[in-house]
């Protein structure tokens, strides 16, 4: 019994569900999953997803006309990743607030991402699924975000798309694989945290 609570609790923690089913099987998921239960409790179950307040992507990077005019002349002449650059840098300087800098950073990255910046579509999947700059947790939206990163050989989101294949946060038959040979492309260009997810799953690159 103690041990179909502890599988239990390990598939629970990933988000799954064990209501009435075989040990075997419940067995088989944790075995695949438990390299990286720690580091997913960490990660997707940590602080930033469990304040108050948190907003759909939309709402959290809506500005004002005035917010907006504010930007729209310095980004129009400007490339994807060059709008990426300046939204890491500048978007402290227009804001008074911690919401104000989030709204504003948040704001320029779906400019960036509409021009198909990589580094702007990786920060966007980030966000949506770790719930930075206050925006709530949409795993099939981040998925979005970071595919098409990972279509640009963005190696961050390389790592944190396979990290939701390889727990089974997306489902679909072939989504383990998938997640191993997105950490397997980070990993042989040299990504560290790719290359140690990847051992965890058993696996040399």
């Amino acid at each position: 019994m103690l041990r179909r609570q502890l599988l239990c609790l390990a598939i629970a923690v990933m988000g799954l569900t064990c209501c009435a089913r075989k040990e075997a099987e419940i067995s088989q998921e944790a075995d695949t999953f438990k390299p990286l239960i720690a580091e997913a409790v960490i990660q997707f179950y940590g602080p930033s997803c469990g304040r108050a307040g948190l907003l759909p992507l939309e709402e959290a990077a809506r500005l004002s006309e005035e917010e907006e005019a504010v930007w729209s002349g310095q980004i129009a002449d400007l490339n994807g990743d060059q709008i990426a650059r300046l939204a890491i840098k500048c978007a402290e300087e227009h804001s008074a607030t911690e919401e104000g800098y989030n709204r504003n950073l948040l704001y320029l990255l779906v400019k960036s991402a509409d021009k198909g910046s990589a580094l702007g579509l990786n920060e966007l999947g980030a966000a949506q699924m770790y719930c930075y700059q206050g925006v709530k947790r949409d795993i099939p939206s981040a998925a979005k975000w970071l595919e098409a990163a990972v279509a640009k050989h963005d190696t961050q989101a390389m790592q944190s798309l396979g990290f939701l294949h390889v727990n089974g946060l997306l489902g679909g038959e072939s989504s383990f694989e998938y997640g191993k040979s997105l950490l397997l492309r980070c990993s042989i260009v040299g990504n560290q945290d790719c290359k140690t997810q990847y051992e965890f799953l058993g696996n040399s690159p």
